[in-house]
């Protein structure tokens, strides 16, 4: 019988280089999955401020389609405070903000804007600014707007 002499308090260089490796690869996740650059995070602001421009044109046409007020809120992006204009309208969004949409014969009527120095037409235009940079998202609209 072979008698197996085992030593305490030895950690075998698998156990070693099996740490070693999963180390490399925890950071190599880290570095290209988890950290984000500058230009990641205005694209994802850039992205949540067209999501908010889409949203309101959408609630717009459902006001005017379905011939109902709708009432909705807007919220800051996180500490993010941006500005809306429509036309040569503008509201400036730095808490909860509320706007009312009306249908009439030819389109819908907003409230809750006050005048704007600039007329951008008939486009829905969304400035924030992100660390001394100014982003701008624009998007044409698909319904007629007035103020009240």
């Amino acid at each position: 019988m072979i008698k197996l002499i085992k030593k305490r308090g030895q950690i075998s260089i698998d156990l070693i280089m099996a740490i070693f490796s999963l180390l490399i690869v925890s950071l190599f996740i880290y570095n290209t999955e988890l950290s984000y650059t500058d230009s990641t995070t205005d694209a994802l602001i850039v992205n949540r401020l067209y999501d908010i421009a889409d949203t309101l044109e959408n609630y717009a046409i459902l006001a005017y389609t379905n011939n109902v007020s709708i009432s909705i809120k807007l919220k800051p992006i996180g500490t993010l405070r941006y500005n809306l204009t429509i036309k040569d309208k503008t509201i400036n969004v730095i808490g909860d903000t509320y706007i009312l949409i009306t249908p009439n014969k030819n389109g819908v009527i907003l409230s809750g804007f006050t005048q704007s120095p600039i007329n951008v037409g008939n486009n829905i235009v969304i400035s924030a600014n992100v660390d001394g940079k100014i982003l701008n998202v624009s998007k044409k609209l698909n319904v007629n707007i007035s103020f009240s």
